[in-house]
């Protein structure tokens, strides 16, 4: 099945906002994502799809900066995938619903939970890309 998908990466000051997916959910259940995300509603534009997702799981009304897209393919799920990036400093809810918990990361505690799988593999890839072409770049360190 394929899907046209929405990941928001949210950063402030050095550090990344992800969140653990609960373990009862299909996709990758327990694994990490970074920042918020979900699916293209039909008639919707990814950019629209951002801003609704980004309001529905962190509370956050705010217009994210498009930034890339790709295609993921895996025996799991086949999606394209429209990043955004979105710099924040404010408060950011739980959204039970879809997360066990959710926090603000280091550089090294993101690059750690990639190196060792516990990131969605689908948000990973679409980090990764973005991470080494964006300008300025995002990690001091490269991927």
């Amino acid at each position: 099945m394929s899907n046209e998908v929405v990941i928001i990466f949210i950063r402030s000051e050095g550090k990344f906002f992800v969140c653990k997916r609960r373990a009862d959910k299909k996709l990758f259940p327990g694994f990490y994502a970074l920042g918020a995300g979900g699916k293209i509603e039909p008639g919707e534009t990814p950019q629209e799809a951002a801003r609704r997702e980004l309001l529905e799981e962190t509370g956050i009304s705010a217009v994210p900066i498009y930034k890339g897209e790709i295609e993921f393919n895996s025996p799991e799920v086949c999606h394209k995938i429209y990043y955004f990036d979105l710099l924040y400093d404010g408060e950011i809810k739980n959204y039970d619903r879809e997360w066990e918990s959710s926090e603000w990361i280091s550089e090294q505690e993101l690059l750690t939970m990639m190196n060792t799988g516990k990131v969605c593999p689908d948000t990973e890839k679409a980090f990764r890309l973005y991470s080494v072409t964006a300008i300025p770049p995002l990690l001091s360190n490269p991927l």
